[in-house]
């Protein structure tokens, strides 16, 4: 892929130049309409600017609605099972409210408000937005290279198909680093835009990650306030913020555990408590016969479940060799989205890879 595009690319760039002069290309003109009417004269150019718009402004703005509705119905979906309702728990589920022909339309209005607010906020210039897309594709490829150093350095040994050398990745985020510095140098007054996005951004997930302290804190607020206890619009609130609360934590988080090291054990209940609302946690252990089921398993289970009296835990043993299908049926049958299950890192000899699991999270245990 990488040889293909450099020799398809940089030809058709020596050509462009060969063709048009610099300042043209400089110049913020629209370079391909421009090379079209220079080459063919003015029928080619109305024919690009015709086709650019099917594809970018029919074909690219459906498939960008297309995407963000799938992404929200993904982050806020539902699982069915036989007794319960499980959720993924990301953003809340009234997103997936419909109309009665089935559209998702709370993700249809999100998108148009996003679009229209990101355009508004540019001064309705195309140029400006462009280049804050610019630093935002930019600063993505730039987290891809530093995920992968993360990858490499916390997940090692986790089985992956492609690897890139660590000289690869350091060049990479280097490189998108500079490329990065160079358009914020030319456009200055796109970083406070981009900064504004990012931050607004950074709120709406730090907003969704403290559910519960937030609650608590209007749970305060409410109590301190008496006025509100008496005013009809406000009478009852502290009834709904508790059973609100009450519903993130009696949503389970599910650890598939392999071995009874307590240590390990004490390690996942205290990642989930930085991290999670949940006050349920179930140990979830697959064995092939009961002769292989850890001998203190049980018995750490519960020493755990008294020495944190403010979380309950399960054990669920579950028969069968740990793979994606027994994972599956095991999310169904317990109501739990495979989005809150975690396991530890899998070797290179296991077999299957992490997209397989469907969402499964890995946690260094």
């Amino acid at each position: 892929m990488l040889y293909t595009a450099l020799v398809l690319n940089a030809p058709l760039m020596l050509l462009v130049y060969a063709i048009l002069p610099s300042e043209t290309i400089l110049g913020g003109a629209n370079v391909l309409s421009v090379l079209a009417e220079t080459v063919a004269g003015k029928w080619l150019r109305i024919l690009v600017v015709v086709d650019c718009m099917l594809v970018v402004g029919g074909g690219g703005v459906l498939a960008g609605l297309i995407g963000v509705s799938a992404l929200i119905e993904r982050l806020a979906r539902k699982v069915q099972c036989s007794f319960a309702i499980g959720f993924d728990r990301i953003i809340p589920t009234f997103f997936l409210n419909t109309l009665p022909t089935g559209s998702a339309y709370m993700a249809v209005l999100l998108f148009f408000f996003v679009a229209t607010f990101l355009y508004a906020s540019s001064g309705f210039s195309l140029s400006v937005i462009s280049s804050v897309f610019s630093v935002a594709f930019l600063f993505m490829l730039m987290l891809y290279a530093t995920s992968n150093l993360l990858l490499k350095f916390n997940r090692d040994r986790l089985p992956r198909k492609y690897r890139t050398s660590l000289i690869a990745t350091l060049l990479a985020l280097v490189i998108s680093i500079v490329v990065l510095v160079g358009n914020v140098v030319q456009t200055p007054q796109i970083i406070g835009l981009f900064l504004a996005y990012f931050i607004v951004i950074l709120l709406c997930l730090f907003t969704l990650k403290s559910r519960i302290k937030l609650a608590r804190i209007a749970m305060w607020i409410y109590d301190q306030a008496t006025v509100l206890h008496k005013w009809k619009y406000t009478k009852g609130w502290n009834i709904a913020i508790i059973r609100w609360m009450r519903g993130l934590r009696e949503q389970p988080i599910g650890v598939w555990v392999k071995s009874d090291d307590i240590y390990n054990l004490v390690e996942a209940i205290l990642y989930i408590r930085r991290n999670e609302s949940t006050a349920r946690i179930i140990f979830i252990h697959a064995y092939d016969d009961a002769s292989s089921i850890p001998s203190e398993l049980e018995a750490n289970s519960k020493i755990l479940d008294e020495g944190f009296p403010s979380i309950t835990i399960d054990l669920v043993f579950v028969k069968g060799r740990f793979n994606p299908t027994l994972v599956e049926a095991t999310s169904v049958k317990l109501g739990i989205p495979k989005s809150q299950f975690f396991m530890s890192t899998m070797g290179k000899e296991h077999g299957w890879k992490v997209a397989d699991y469907g969402g499964v999270r890995v946690v260094n245990l």
